[in-house]
């Protein structure tokens, strides 16, 4: 089943097999998702990405509201702000320090840098 793109939206769950995505943002042409075992309703601790495109290309179907009622919906948020400051923790440690020093300038921010 193919979804028009101006019918995704924020907040939906759609579903494929034995998997649900919740979209979590709107980028334009792209959106973030975060994935669920439909069976349990586990969810996954890594949002992810795609193209509008390629997702109503991907669902089959909207999520009833008894599915969305079995996710554990709360679960998967409080994983969120965890795994930002992991992922910027992992990008300060890989970036070398003269390309940190370019970006603050860039920005205008103030830097104790030389």
């Amino acid at each position: 089943m193919d979804f028009p793109s101006g019918d995704v939206k924020v907040g939906q769950f759609l579903v494929k097999g034995r998997y649900v995505r919740e979209i979590v943002r709107d980028y334009g042409s792209r959106v973030q998702y975060r994935t669920y075992t439909l069976a349990t309703g586990k969810p996954e601790p890594i949002l992810e990405a795609c193209t509008k495109q390629h997702l109503i290309h991907w669902v089959e179907r909207q999520c009833t509201p008894l599915e969305v009622s079995r996710l554990k919906v709360t679960e998967a948020k409080t994983w969120e702000p965890n795994m930002d400051s992991y992922y910027i923790r992992v990008l300060l440690d890989v970036i070398p320090d003269d390309e940190l020093v370019k970006e603050v300038r860039r920005r205008g921010l103030p830097c104790d840098g030389a």
